[in-house]
């Protein structure tokens, strides 16, 4: 969710994107480029599934007290997500400027100058290997509780 936001509502920013791996300005549409807004927005997205989770289990439970670290953890995922997923679009998936069209395209040609990214991934394929890092990530993040204390119930 927090990846959906992030590319929905950061093309909505007012402020011009930066390339994740150099900082360069870089059109709207860009794979890799990050705004404030796409950023906050992912983070927003991960804290609506986390606290989702917390109030289920407070609906079905009658008590969530000990899954409030849901709820950060979910802010967390979701930047995580959406930052391994602009770092392998800026990298792994081509992005051009086609002169014709008078817009960002995904795949090199003729009238296309490179802005970033090499043409070894489509997007459902970064899609596809951002879930999986981030994803194998999180099954780490229960792990959390055994920091937390004994006062958190497994």
């Amino acid at each position: 969710m927090g990846r959906e936001l992030l590319h929905t509502l950061g093309i909505l920013s007012q402020s011009t994107p930066r390339l994740v791996t150099t900082w360069q300005k870089v059109p709207a549409g860009t794979n890799g480029g990050i705004t404030v807004l796409g950023t906050a927005a992912s983070a927003a997205g991960g804290l609506f599934v986390g606290l989702c989770f917390f109030l289920a289990g407070l609906a079905v439970a009658g008590e969530a007290g000990y899954q409030w670290y849901v709820v950060p953890l979910g802010v967390g995922a979701g930047l995580v997500g959406s930052m391994v997923d602009s770092l392998l679009g800026a990298t792994v998936q081509f992005s051009g400027f086609c002169s014709e069209k008078q817009r960002i395209v995904g795949s090199p040609g003729p009238s296309v100058k490179q802005i970033s990214g090499l043409a070894i991934l489509g997007n459902h394929a970064v899609n596809f290997v951002s879930a999986l890092i981030t994803s194998g990530k999180s099954k780490h993040m229960p792990d959390i509780r055994i920091q937390l204390g004994p006062t958190i119930p497994f």
